[in-house]
């Protein structure tokens, strides 16, 4: 097992005790810039000249520049200091120094991932950086397809508008036979889940031409202008998405914002521990069939927003798995990892502190069709950088648009053709790449860090089980650890109004920065229940649940050598 001393070496430190490195590698990234640009064209000349930097007027914007700088470092210094141990808040930390320095170089080169005439090596860094994620993922990185977006939310909603797309031409052609009498209009469920392969082969079968596709298609010709109903004979609602109870935000927006309607993100239960009930999924899947809803995809969760959970991927595959084979039902499954991803690098870890459950659901990324995975977060990266990817080339299509000012890309190189974002910076993607050269994303690399956040939370839950009316919410799947503040035979709403007074109390105090969240009865009814019997609080049935949330993913949170036990401190402080 290698030392775990190098991996100091990977963030500037809580009293920044790697500066003067950082400091000589940042003005080696200037001093290469600066070379690059005056070798580049020599010959042009000088456009600001020795005279031009003597003159008042020049000094004197240069002093208002000066002036304004120091305003707003001034300013930063009332930023949320979560470079410290002491931030156990929000799923935010340390940000490491390859990441830094990569960001920093092509910020100052400012390429633009949208062509490879505004990025010939930001495109390169890119696709390069995916297949480092795609590896440790599980996808083959020869196959996989994807890119960088701002965020996890982008990413999803990258996952649903493919979806769309292959939905969309599945119903083009369910409609197109159904309207020839090719079929019975019994078969339109089916129809919509049919494999690439069928669907190519039922195009070809009956003569379809890419003409008559388009004037049944929905995204278009617009939802209005195709008339299902009088094709299918019956009322058609549209397709629907099964999530689970405990999904991001993104997805009840993603349905809004692809004008699909609230009502189309039906919710998959969740059990006594707060994840994915499978027989519930299974039930859901049975329940569009009977409503002729086609399924757009199934999501499952690596890393809930919450308390950190992950779903039980692999059991969901095999469902899906089961409906392909004995019914030939195609059901995307896309897994939004944006928290969790990263965790994958420990699967085939043997000494790892995740369950062999939840390294068993990370095992099961190989078989899905899309993740979505934010570098921002465990990656340790700055924001804005999320990415999405998908298992092969035929996941990655979708309806392209073109631009005569664009040449057109190819689906290696991915622009702005086939990205939701148009303009995209390659600073995210060169992070994402130096820190998997520098570290790799495996268990012997970005791993080690990994293992020491779950170190951190079994620590904290160890000091914080001593405190008397602290309770534990349990499972804790990852590096998330959630706690209620309640005497034993108190009311939820009781036991509600503590932690939240207990919360706000530690928020005026300069410590330690936490953050709360709620349990909604309307997804976590069962594991409410489960707690409440587990901590003896009376539950009303009725009330949600509030939890203070810590999310320890700094690196430094267990150092041996910081003066400060952060887990007994915390504790102490709660006492």
């Amino acid at each position: 097992m290698p030392s775990d001393i190098a991996l100091k070496s990977i963030f500037l430190g809580p009293q920044s005790e790697n500066a003067d490195w950082f400091e000589r590698k940042v003005e080696e990234v200037l001093s290469h810039t600066f070379k690059w640009r005056q070798s580049r064209f020599p010959q042009d000349g000088r456009a600001i000249s020795l005279q031009d930097t003597q003159q008042a007027e020049f000094i004197a914007l240069q002093k208002k520049m000066s002036s304004a700088l120091q305003e707003l470092l001034h300013s930063l210094e009332g930023e949320t200091p979560k470079f410290t141990p002491r931030y156990i808040g929000h799923m935010v930390s340390e940000i490491s120094l390859p990441s830094l320095l990569a960001e920093f170089a092509l910020l100052l080169h400012n390429p633009n991932n949208a062509s490879k005439e505004a990025a010939k090596v930001g495109l390169v860094i890119e696709r390069q950086a995916i297949e480092d994620l795609a590896k440790m993922i599980g996808f083959n990185p020869n196959l996989a397809r994807g890119h960088f977006t701002s965020c996890g939310t982008v990413a999803n909603f990258e996952a649903l508008w493919r979806c769309l797309y292959w939905f969309d031409r599945k119903l083009s052609l369910a409609l197109c036979l159904i309207d020839k009498n090719k079929k019975p209009k019994e078969d339109f469920f089916n129809l919509c889940h049919v494999s690439r392969e069928k669907w190519l082969e039922l195009s070809v079968q009956f003569s379809v031409q890419e003409v008559e596709l388009n004037r049944f298609s929905i995204l278009l010709q617009g939802p209005w202008g195709v008339p299902i109903r009088e094709i299918i004979g019956t009322p058609f609602r549209g397709p629907i998405l099964l999530v689970p109870g405990n999904r991001h935000y993104s997805w009840p927006k993603a349905a809004a914002v692809f004008g699909l309607g609230n009502a189309s993100a039906w919710t998959v239960s969740l059990d006594k521990d707060g994840r994915l009930d499978v027989n519930d999924l299974k039930q859901k899947i049975e329940q569009a069939r009977k409503e002729q809803r086609p399924i757009l995809s199934v999501t499952s969760v690596a890393g809930t927003t919450e308390l950190g959970e992950v779903d039980p991927i692999g059991e969901v595959q095999a469902v899906l798995e089961q409906h392909k084979n004995g019914q030939g039902l195609h059901l995307w499954h896309h897994v939004d990892a944006a928290y969790g991803g990263f965790f994958s690098c420990l699967k085939k870890s043997e000494t790892s502190l995740l369950s062999q459950k939840i390294l068993s659901a990370f095992e099961a990324f190989a078989k899905v069709d899309s993740i979505t995975i934010d570098p921002h977060k465990l990656g340790y990266v700055p924001y804005a950088c999320g990415a999405f990817l998908v298992k092969d080339e035929i996941h990655y299509q979708t309806y392209q648009v073109r631009a005569p000012y664009l040449q057109k890309e190819t689906a290696v190189q991915a622009g702005w053709a086939t990205t939701l974002e148009g303009s995209r910076s390659a600073a995210g993607a060169a992070a994402v790449w130096l820190t998997a050269k520098t570290l790799p994303f495996d268990s012997a690399g970005l791993g080690r860090i990994l293992e020491k956040t779950i170190e951190a939370k079994h620590v904290f839950a160890s000091e914080l089980a001593q405190v008397q009316n602290i309770n534990l919410v349990s499972p804790s799947d990852t590096n998330v650890l959630c706690f209620s503040f309640a005497s034993k035979s108190d009311d939820i709403k009781v036991a509600n109004n503590k932690t939240m007074n207990l919360f706000e109390k530690i928020e005026r105090e300069p410590n330690f920065s936490v953050s709360r969240t709620t349990l909604l009865r309307s997804s976590y009814a069962k594991m409410i229940s489960r707690l409440c019997g587990e901590w003896q609080v009376v539950d009303d049935g009725i009330s949600d649940l509030v939890v203070i949330r810590l999310v320890l993913m700094n690196p430094f949170i267990v150092s041996k050598e910081m003066q400060i036990d952060f887990a007994k401190s915390f504790a102490q402080e709660l006492k």
